[in-house]
């Protein structure tokens, strides 16, 4: 399912952990990894930027431009060649691109080549907390992009396990079969959670779950909980953990935050996020 990966590359301690985590995907997939550095502007994804390391924020999408700072410049090369050479290390395909344009118009361009989107948690201060806006920029992304998009955690961390959001919609049921694909090829164990007042309802969901895992030969440990879907969630995801949840769609958990699940499970875990629209 995942034959090319495409890793969005910049200078940041976030982009280094995005990178890490893309390699140690590609590698057990036997998937092509793109990575690539988008040198450009987007007016629709466009954030004020200082230097994560000086505690302000990084919007997600707005890589730090090398043409603008020389030891931007320097680390994003450096980081392109570590990719480089690391993927030939492991005997994968790899290459590597800098690229001039408007930043979503050639992202998506670039992810046209690709079955999956690996970003660094960008919008993250150096007091690890989330900037609020930068979850927009991300929304931008996934209303646009036909394929998955894989937000790295904060720190660099094995997967362990993976955590399946389950309301029901139908972006839960396209992310389901992204984070099942990626927990059999990583041999994973999966849990799925159902976070519903409605414990019929949930159980209903949870049974298409398990037998949808049971037709791909993995098998899926259903939970039925109560609570608010996103704190919950974000309060089950331990070190190691992939959480997993459709962006947008009309299943509980968006008729608990009316849209802005992403950037609310974004705010609440340090953990890395699969998405799907």
């Amino acid at each position: 399912m995942f034959k090319s990966l495409l890793l969005g590359v910049d200078g940041s301690a976030a982009g280094g952990v995005a990178a890490s985590l893309a390699l140690d995907l590609a590698a057990p997939l036997q998937a092509r990894l793109l990575a690539v550095h988008v040198d450009g502007h987007d007016d629709h994804a466009t954030l004020p930027t200082r230097d994560v390391s000086q505690g302000g924020f990084l919007s997600l999408g707005e890589f730090p431009h090398s043409g603008e700072d020389p030891q931007v410049g320097r680390r994003i090369r450096e980081r392109l060649g570590h990719v480089r050479r690391a993927a030939r290390e492991a005997g994968l395909d790899g290459e590597t691109r800098e690229l001039h344009g408007p930043l979503l118009e050639t992202l998506l361009l670039a992810a046209r080549e690709c079955d999956l989107i690996v970003l660094g948690r960008h919008g993250v201060s150096a007091e690890k907390r989330w900037h609020p806006q930068a979850g927009e920029v991300i929304r931008h992304l996934l209303h646009r992009a036909e394929l998955p998009v894989l937000v790295a955690g904060v720190v660099d961390e094995p997967l362990e396990r993976v955590l399946i959001g389950v309301d029901g919609g139908a972006a839960m049921r396209r992310v389901m079969a992204s984070s099942v694909a990626l927990a059999s090829a990583l041999s994973l164990p999966v849990q799925a959670w159902a976070i519903d007042r409605d414990s019929a309802r949930a159980r209903h969901h949870l049974d298409a779950v398990e037998r949808y895992g049971a037709t791909h030969g993995i098998a899926i440990e259903t939970h039925v909980a109560e609570g608010h879907p996103v704190e919950r969630l974000a309060a089950l995801a331990e070190e190691g953990d992939l959480v997993a949840i459709g962006a947008f769609g009309s299943g509980v958990l968006h008729e608990w935050l009316k849209g802005s699940t992403t950037a609310g499970l974004l705010a609440h875990t340090p953990r890395a996020v699969l998405l799907h629209h």
